[in-house]
């Protein structure tokens, strides 16, 4: 490109009129990005970075940043700084020929451009501002050819679009800091440069405003709205002088077209938020375009998988090709963004208000239909299989992938009900509910669930009955027990005509759970004890577990601590097998505070904080809340501990209401026995501030405060230990191996489960059929199973 002819009309932007040293000098002053650059200028100057490209979405602030970094450079080195302009250059051949002109290099005949440039450049400390180099990235060889021939020379780049060349430095420009929520102080949000720029904006349309309690949950909702992008910052400003900061925020909710008439002396392409989008898709192939407008089928993000799947024209390995080659593109060009995801998978999105305007033209597009419902295929897939792991070692993962996925979820499943198809709606929906359960989705989930429900039309009816427990589940945990009954009940006789003994199991358990809950301990004794000897006999591991745990309750709740730690005991074991967090953390936290009664306090702190830590992984906050309150009741110490174990209370209490959940009747006795224990520390005077301080606390504060104390080292205990015998004479551990052998593991499976050595299996195998009078594995498989529905005759219910 350097022989390119040099008496081509190029054109100039008015952009072009150099202001002091060579740099416009910008009317209004660079707010929040203090940051970015100091660290720009020593990548300049201390590393030594020769080419630095700017680049990020339109209207983040590219080239606002950049005059702040060349000005500062200038001042810092003594150096020459030029300003070239770039955005009206449409060819790349014109780029040096651009340079020439801005930096006065006469005209000569027989010698390359380039040559000249060189001669001009060298020797000299100079930087070149290359401004709006997206259009024209065909010139990167030879602005990097500069660069390699002129030791003096740097250049900083703002670009849409990375140019690839060697020594290339990318800097994404970041959006502006955002406020945390819209229910921050007027003080607080005056820290936080999206909310700094729009008030400095707004003030300049209106010399009066002011950031007030009034309206700052309005201006920090107009951030947040706008993600901190500079240019819509500064759109929506001057939309203030006509709305209130309420108003505005309202109308941006239904839409960005409000963001028009800017400055009448910025380029045409920044007047609107979508004319800054428009350049960037006017710079696409058609294929590239096409590719951008079907990635607006996502809502909040997508990984690879899902846009190969949904976006390639078929399966072969060339048209997912296809797909990846395009988000490349995209990406280097800032109209995606990639984030990794906490178990280091990429992740890809757009900016809101670029998904807007890729959305509007892929509704109008004839792809929209059919991506829809490949969209609503693929991730009815996902949630059936992030269902299947829910109940395994990697429930925490797939808990928070589909925490991720939410907007497409919810896209997804409108779609499926939109347009009648119940079954899948159904199964949708039922594969869901141990998420809704585990993070505290409770309202959304029940929703959701009547929805489809109520829908016209037949589905199987197994399919129809997993949504019908789903919903109930969601319903026994926000109390609505006459609701959850009449589902169940339901269940339960097509289980019995379809003769599913697993799924009569769970049910029978589940209406055990109901009487329990309106205190019918009675009957729903016998409903577990049922539940409990089918559970056994078909071989339904998660029934056995949780109707153990229930009994455990039972226990508990009549003040048979020793019973009650023995089911949870048992319990436990069968979900450490399973490996299922949530459900470890709900035994351990009932079984802690029994544990603690019987005398072992440092095994209970120790059941507390394994508990805790789980439902914290999990971002489970019924699980955290109830292992609040064992907390508060166990720890020991002086009057500083009493005051933060009300805070725990306190707490407990706030999260289990903002959730919408109802204490069951053990929970509600545990809570209620550890306030008199922290109150008998306590004067009124003392406890009920400090309860109300911890209903002000944060799911992660509380945490915290919780986990502190537990390493707090232990005040003296009144308690005694506990002994060490379990069921039958057996030894804890003995009884845990008991356990795996009735849930038909072999020797190798128990030593992998308990992580001890397969003799040593062998060993306790060996003890328990001499203490039990047993000849047989599968005699003591019977006793285990009997050991656990009713007393066996001669064991010992201590523990």
């Amino acid at each position: 490109m350097g022989n390119v002819p040099e008496n081509q009309p190029i054109p100039i932007s008015p952009l072009m009129r150099a202001g002091t040293r060579g740099l416009p000098q910008p009317l209004t002053p660079l707010i929040g990005r203090e940051a970015e650059l100091d660290a720009l200028l020593r990548l300049l100057t201390r590393d030594g970075a020769r080419l630095v490209t700017l680049t990020g979405p339109p209207g983040i602030g590219k080239t606002r940043l950049g005059l702040a970094v060349a000005s500062e450079w200038q001042q810092r080195t003594g150096g020459e700084v030029y300003y070239v302009p770039l955005a009206a250059v449409r060819n790349p051949a014109w780029v040096l020929s651009v340079l020439a002109r801005t930096l006065g290099v006469p005209t000569a005949h027989g010698q390359p451009l380039l040559d000249r440039l060189v001669a001009a450049l060298w020797g000299t400390e100079t930087l070149l501002l290359l401004d709006n180099v997206e259009q024209v990235v065909g010139a990167a060889p030879d602005i990097a050819e500069l660069l390699t021939r002129c030791p003096h020379l740097v250049a900083l780049v703002t670009s849409r679009a990375v140019l690839r060349v060697r020594g290339e430095h990318e800097w994404p420009v970041p959006p502006l800091a955002l406020p945390p929520s819209i229910s921050a102080s007027p003080a607080t949000l005056a820290g936080y440069s999206s909310v700094a720029l729009l008030v400095d904006r707004a003030r300049a349309v209106d010399p009066t405003f002011s950031l007030t309690a009034d309206n700052a949950a309005s201006i920090a909702a107009i951030c947040l709205r706008l993600e901190g992008i500079p240019l819509a910052i500064e759109l929506a400003a001057a939309r203030l002088k006509m709305f209130s900061p309420a108003m505005l925020s309202e109308r941006l909710e239904r839409g960005l077209s409000e963001l028009r008439d800017g400055a009448r002396d910025v380029p045409a392409r920044h007047q609107t938020l979508s004319d800054a989008i428009a350049w960037s898709d006017g710079l696409l192939a058609p294929d590239e375009r096409r590719r951008f407008q079907q990635l607006a089928i996502f809502v909040d993000g997508w990984t690879l998988d899902a846009a190969e799947a949904i976006c390639a024209a078929d399966e072969s390995p060339k048209a997912r090709q296809a797909v990846l080659d395009g988000l490349t593109s995209l990406l280097e060009k800032s109209l995606i963004q990639r984030t990794t995801s906490p178990d280091g998978t990429p992740r890809f999105g757009m900016l809101s208000m670029i998904r807007e305007y890729a959305l509007g033209h892929l509704q109008a597009s004839g792809d929209w239909d059919r991506l829809s419902e490949r969209h609503a295929t693929y991730f009815l897939s996902f949630v059936e299989t992030a269902a299947a792991h829910l109940y395994h070692a990697t429930q925490a993962r797939w808990i928070e992938r589909l925490e991720q996925e939410v907007g497409n979820l919810r896209t997804a499943l409108r779609w499926l009900i939109d347009h009648g198809d119940k079954e899948a709606a159904l199964r949708f929906g039922a594969a869901l509910e141990n998420f809704w359960l585990i993070h505290d989705h409770l309202g959304t989930g029940q929703r959701w669930l009547d929805e489809i429900l109520a829908m016209p039309g037949d589905a199987p009816p197994l399919v129809t009955a997993q949504a019908r427990d789903a919903l109930a589940a969601l319903l026994v945990r926000q109390g609505e027990i006459d609701r959850a009954r009449a589902l169940h009940e339901v269940n339960l006789v097509l289980y019995h005509e379809v003769d599913d003994e697993a799924l009569r199991a769970q049910t029978l358990l589940d209406l055990g759970s109901l009487h329990f809950i309106t205190g019918d301990v009675e009957r729903a004794t016998t409903y577990f004890e049922d539940a409990l000897a089918i559970g056994w006999r078909v071989g339904a591991r998660r029934t056995v577990a949780r109707t153990l745990n229930r009994l455990g309750e039972i226990a508990r709740l009549r003040g048979d601590d020793a019973a009650a730690a023995a089911r949870y005991e048992e319990s436990l074991v069968i979900w450490r097998s399973l490996a299922e967090q949530e459900r470890i953390a709900m035994v351990l936290h009932n079984l802690a505070p029994v544990v603690a009664r019987l005398g072992d306090r440092p095994r209970a702190l120790a059941l507390f904080a394994e508990s805790l830590s789980l439902s914290w992984e999990l971002r489970n906050t019924h699980g955290t809340a109830i292992c609040l309150i064992g907390i508060a009741g166990a720890i020991s110490g002086g009057w500083a501990t009493a005051i933060q174990a009300a805070q725990l209370l306190g707490a407990a209490d706030a999260l289990r209401a903002s959730i919408g959940v109802q204490w069951e009747p053990a929970d509600r006795a545990e809570y209620e026995r550890s306030v008199r224990v922290v109150r008998g520390m306590l004067d009124d005077a003392a406890f009920e501030p400090a309860w109300t301080q911890g209903r002000a606390l944060t799911l992660a504060e509380a945490v915290e405060r919780a986990q502190r104390l537990l390493a707090t080292p232990p005040g003296p205990s009144r308690l005694h230990r506990r002994p060490r015998t379990q069921l039958g004479g057996l030894t804890r551990r003995e009884y845990e191996v008991a356990l795996h052998v009735a849930l038909g593991k072999t020797n190798r499976e128990i030593a992998a489960d308990l992580s001890i050595g397969e003799k040593t299996v062998e060993m306790h195998v060996s003890n328990c059929l001499t203490k039990l009078g047993l000849r047989s594995r599968a005699q003591l498989a019977a006793w285990v199973a009997s050991s656990t529905s009713g007393q066996p005759s001669g064991a010992s219910a201590e523990l």
